[in-house]
């Protein structure tokens, strides 16, 4: 799938939200230390109220208590890391909504020049593998109606300006998708969505990972 010039986007929202992360898990640090707290204190209760019973029974009663208390902090620190990385995502796709046009239609013709190349490498691979005709006649781009009002056939301009004419016609579709931004591009039978919410579904599984570490390291 193309995310031509997302991640770039994405790693300064990353970047800025590394200070917010330290606070929000100061917060949840405090909740976890107030149910530590509380914990500690039930737990000296029950160990007074035990002191008549047989000491494993009693030790036992503390053991779940404490991992309860461990739960419960993780639990806190999960939904806090949650919350962080909704919110990352969030602010990178509405900075890429709200780029200057000349910056958004570049970026438009980069997801377009990714799906091209994309199609026209499977296209190749099932003539190669299974001696299928490409009987395709053309490249169609699908937009929003706003992008499509917008930009229409600069895009496509700035896209072959990037890579040359390609093997077959690229058009913009008489259609429109509802979506708030990125485009999708038909070819034949088959359709690579490079709209704005799938692709950044996909950066976040492939970067998770690697913002966790960042942030809540």
């Amino acid at each position: 799938m193309a995310v031509y010039g997302l991640k770039k986007v994405t790693d300064q929202i990353i970047s800025e939200a590394e200070a917010e992360a330290k606070a929000i898990l100061d917060d949840a640090e405090r909740q976890c230390e107030a149910i530590r707290d509380e914990w500690d204190q039930k737990t000296v209760d029950m160990h007074e109220n035990l002191m008549s019973r047989t000491d494993r029974e009693g030790d036992q009663i503390i053991a779940r208590a404490k991992s309860t208390t461990a739960m419960n902090r993780r639990s806190i620190l999960l939904q806090k890391q949650a919350e962080m990385l909704d919110e990352t995502f969030i602010r990178a796709e509405r900075e890429i909504r709200s780029l200057p046009d000349d910056q958004y239609a570049r970026l438009l013709a980069g997801l377009l020049v990714s799906a091209i190349k994309e199609q026209t490498e499977n296209a190749n691979r099932n003539a190669t593998l299974f001696g299928e005709a490409d009987e395709t006649s053309e490249y169609e781009v699908i937009l929003s109606p706003d992008d499509k009002d917008k930009y229409g056939q600069d895009i496509i301009d700035l896209a072959l300006s990037s890579i040359g004419k390609p093997d077959k016609p690229v058009r913009i579709s008489d259609r429109t998708a509802a979506t708030q931004g990125g485009l999708i591009l038909k070819y034949g039978d088959v359709e690579t969505n490079c709209t704005l919410p799938v692709l950044m579904k996909q950066l976040r599984e492939e970067l998770e990972p690697e913002i966790s570490r960042k942030l809540f390291k």
